[in-house]
């Protein structure tokens, strides 16, 4: 059994102002030195005005979750393409794994005793009711994912709204003890998002819709502070090291692309029947499944079936105990479009040393009720400069791939661990 529902009560964050700039201390750091010499570069030959930072008032800038464990921001941006497809996913679900066999024998002696105790207050209308000794053995199961939508946004749309439930369904019913164990996870979030894909195509059998949807996504055991990485696609998951900390900041790249123009994942498409053709662009070559779609795994595409599977790559155990000030980016695949997740890397340090620069007083940052934040404080977690960080950096996150020239949707989002 478990239950799950969405958590976004959040502020959207919109542009004030004629010259539609942030008021806020994240984004006015934003532009650091290296971001202001790109935009200006750019700017000359025509391709980007040296105002325009590609946020429009729709994209979002919003903090999904602050405590003194885990602050979570999200930042999206159409950018230069028609239509928002992007979707993310922030939900929490409580999960009753199996019981081992030493708490099932308790549960049935306090079961005995409950019973006993019933009996007699049965035949002794006085004695009060007893209080439930029942200890229900549950663990909380965070989720965290950018979905990157193509040829529509029907199906990242559906995967922000079920995909969660699949997943706390079977990786919360993995036996207590085994959630460290990356074979049992693994088998268990193969099988949630097996799942989704079918209840999707059962959805486009009355749809008739074609899209498709990539999903990187972070898993977090709350009680044990660890976490998984599951990806199916290009979307991409960087784990970074010394988050606070501009010198020491360093970032690795979890995930590989699935790419038709990796061997193996070609193999596995020609097997199936499929094909792969290459098709010259600007940027090098591009690898395409049937000539059609430049990413080899992905929900949805039902008219790629069998060639394009959902079947993820599994990352982890990662330690996220605090005190260890490590953090995650998820961030899709427009965020590395135009440059490399190194160049990023490098951006986004820049970053935190401006905050470190900017910060007062480090406090931490008042209580505010939920849902009536105002820009300047944010509810009673991590300090007022972590916060102010994680809205930096997200919001960087999609400047920097703008002003490098992605023409896709960027959608990103930043779990700090601090």
């Amino acid at each position: 059994m478990f239950s799950i529902k969405p958590v976004d009560n959040f502020c959207v964050f919109k542009k004030l102002g004629p010259t539609k700039q942030f008021l806020s201390l994240c984004v006015t750091m934003s532009r650091t030195r290296v971001l202001r010499k790109m935009t200006l570069k750019r700017s000359e030959s025509g391709l980007i005005p040296p105002e325009d930072s590609g946020v429009e008032e729709s994209d979002k800038l919003a903090l999904l979750l602050n405590t003194e464990k885990l602050i979570v921001a999200c930042a999206d941006m159409q950018g230069r393409r028609n239509n928002m497809e992007d979707c993310y996913i922030n939900a929490r679900a409580c999960a009753a794994p199996p019981a081992t066999k030493q708490e099932t024998a308790s549960r049935r002696a306090v079961a005995d005793v409950s019973d006993a105790a019933a009996r007699r207050s049965k035949r002794n209308r006085s004695d009060k009711p007893s209080k439930s000794t029942d200890l229900p053995c549950e663990r909380t199961i965070r989720i965290f994912a950018v979905c990157d939508g193509h040829g529509g946004s029907e199906c990242s749309l559906f995967l922000s709204q079920h995909l969660a439930k699949y997943v706390s369904k079977h990786v919360g019913s993995i036996a207590v003890g085994n959630c460290k164990k990356i074979a049992p996870v693994r088998k268990a979030i193969q099988t949630a998002f097996a799942e989704c894909e079918s209840a999707f195509e059962e959805a486009c059998l009355k749809t008739g819709s074609t899209s498709g949807s990539t999903c990187c996504m972070l898993i977090l055991f709350e009680k044990e502070q660890i976490a998984f990485i599951a990806n199916c696609g290009d979307s991409r998951a960087v784990s970074i090291s010394c988050a606070s900390d501009a010198k020491q900041f360093r970032g690795k790249l979890v995930t590989r692309d699935h790419s038709p123009a990796d061997p193996d994942e070609k193999n596995r498409i020609e097997e199936s029947g499929g094909f792969v053709m290459e098709f010259g662009h600007p940027g090098g070559v591009v690898h395409r499944v049937n000539g059609s779609l430049s990413v080899s795994r992905s929900f949805g595409d039902v008219t790629l079936r069998p060639h394009i599977i959902e079947d993820p790559d599994v990352y982890g155990p990662f330690d996220v105990r605090s005190g260890r000030d490590c953090a995650f980016l998820l961030a899709c695949d427009g965020a590395f479009e135009a440059n490399t997740t190194e160049e990023l890397m490098t951006e986004l340090a820049l970053v935190v040393g401006e905050c470190a620069a900017n910060d007062t007083d480090g406090k931490q940052a008042p209580e505010t009720p939920v849902g009536k934040r105002k820009r300047d404080s944010v509810a009673i977690g991590a300090s007022k400069r972590a916060t102010d960080q994680a809205f930096a950096l997200v919001h960087a996150v999609r400047t920097f791939a703008y002003a490098r020239g992605s023409y896709d949707n960027v959608t990103a989002l930043w779990l700090h661990f601090p």
